[in-house]
This record gives structure tokens, C-alpha cells and sequence, in this order.
């Protein structure tokens, strides 16, 4: 995204705080229960609703890997998400919403260490300094650097852009978020005017609703091989939304 201190377009290092950002939507429930549940959920069923969605995506972590293994360093870590299910497994009865946020916490920690060492092994540590405007000299990126990005830039760009945000996943194998809940069925589109990709769900006969703005990963120029309907290469195609 530009809004990343303005760099256009943003070094392809900013893909690999995608997974962090995947904890910490998984963990979303749980730091805003610090404040007590208008709803009256109780903590116990926040952490089983943590637990069942880490599950879900260790699954499509290990879909994704397995036909793509190159994908592994922009995927979240399967050890990191399996040590947070386990670890919300034991999570005590007797746990407060102020708990679950630090175990929350704790493996979003994990997520964000593994950045520098993801970038070094892409050849992109260079770009990850530029990108958090760090002394290109510097001999070794630190994780407090890491977490101070995370928290001050790389989140809150995407908070304004999309304040609700939801993980889904394509049958071509790409991770995205979303302002709202989307359905099997929905569509990815770029429009014209628009300066990100946005969901459309379709109605009947080219007309559609619009259900906001999306982040999804990969190369723009690729959204026709994601499975899903867009401009056609040779023109554009009119639609009605609703």
C-alpha cells in the first residue's frame, strides 16, 4: 500500500508482515475483550472461537504450502499457529480476557520474530530496512524494530482501510482480508477509479451488490488467474451494482 511512508510501490519485504497480521486477526476477539462483552460471551467460548479458527487455518496453511511451496514465507507459521491452539487447549478456566490477550499476544510475538529471517532468506532484507526506514547499515534487524512497524505503521494502514477485518482464503489458494464477511460465491474485482481490489456478490443477470474493500496477496496483474471474474484483458466489462 502507498500509505507505507509513501513508498510506490511498497517493497515486496512488506508481504512478509501478511501472516502476523493473520494472528493477529485470529486473536482480534480476544484483545478487545479486555473490555467486558456487551453480548455476554464468556471468555471461555472467546477461546474456543480462537482455537476452532486456528485450526481452520492451519488447514488451508498446509493446502497452500503443499501446492506451493515457495509460498512458505508469506504464509503464517503452522508451528506458530499449532503451538497457539495447544496452548489455548490448556488455557485455565479460571482465565481472565486480560489472559487470553497476553497468550494472544505472545504468539503474534512469535510471528513478527520470524520477519527478519524470512527477509534474508528472500533476498529482501535491504528492502524490509527500507521500508521501516531503518540505517541500511545496520548489520541485523531487531525484533523490537519489527514490532514497532507492526504497531505504528504496517496495522494501523490497514485498520483505517478496512476497520472489520475478516481472513478468507480462494479455491486458487490466496490469502486475503476483508472489511465484512464474505460467502463462497463472491467475487474479486478491480474497478475503475478505484485504487484496491473490492468484493462484489453477484444478484442476477450483471447486477451486483458491493461488499467493501479487500487486501489480498500476490500481483495485481495476476487477479484473472485467482478464479475469479474481472476486466476482461482485451476491454472492460459494464456492470450494475446495486
Amino acid at each position: 500500500m502507498d500509505e507505507l511512508n509513501m513508498l510506490t510501490p511498497v517493497p515486496r519485504a512488506a508481504a512478509f508482515f501478511f501472516p502476523a497480521l493473520c494472528v493477529w486477526c485470529l486473536g482480534m476477539d480476544s484483545m478487545a475483550a479486555v473490555v467486558p462483552s456487551k453480548d455476554g460471551t464468556t471468555t471461555q467460548q472467546m477461546v474456543e472461537s480462537i482455537r476452532r479458527e486456528a485450526k481452520n487455518l492451519i488447514s488451508i496453511v498446509q493446502i497452500f504450502r503443499q501446492a506451493n511451496p515457495h509460498s512458505s514465507l508469506i504464509l503464517p507459521s503452522e508451528s506458530v499457529l499449532c503451538s497457539l491452539e495447544m496452548a489455548l487447549r490448556s488455557f485455565p478456566t479460571t482465565g481472565t480476557p486480560q489472559d487470553l490477550e497476553r497468550v494472544c499476544r505472545q504468539f503474534l510475538h512469535k510471528e513478527l520474530q520470524l520477519i527478519p529471517d524470512h527477509a534474508k532468506k528472500a533476498g529482501v532484507e535491504g528492502q524490509l530496512k527500507e521500508l521501516m526506514i531503518l540505517d541500511s547499515a545496520l548489520l541485523q534487524v531487531r525484533f523490537e524494530d519489527v514490532l514497532q512497524f507492526f504497531e505504528t505503521a504496517f496495522l494501523p494502514t490497514f485498520r483505517s482501510r478496512f476497520p472489520r477485518l475478516s481472513i478468507y482464503s480462494t479455491k486458487s489458494q490466496q490469502l486475503g482480508v476483508v472489511r465484512e464477511l464474505i460467502v463462497p460465491g463472491d467475487e474479486i474485482w478491480l474497478l475503475h477509479g478505484l485504487e484496491f481490489p473490492v468484493v462484489l456478490r453477484p444478484k442476477n443477470r450483471g447486477v451486483y451488490s458491493f461488499c467493501g474493500g479487500t487486501y489480498i496477496q500476490g500481483n495485481l496483474k495476476e487477479l484473472s488467474t485467482w478464479g475469479v471474474s474481472v476486466a476482461e484483458e482485451i476491454g472492460v466489462r459494464r456492470i450494475v451494482i446495486e
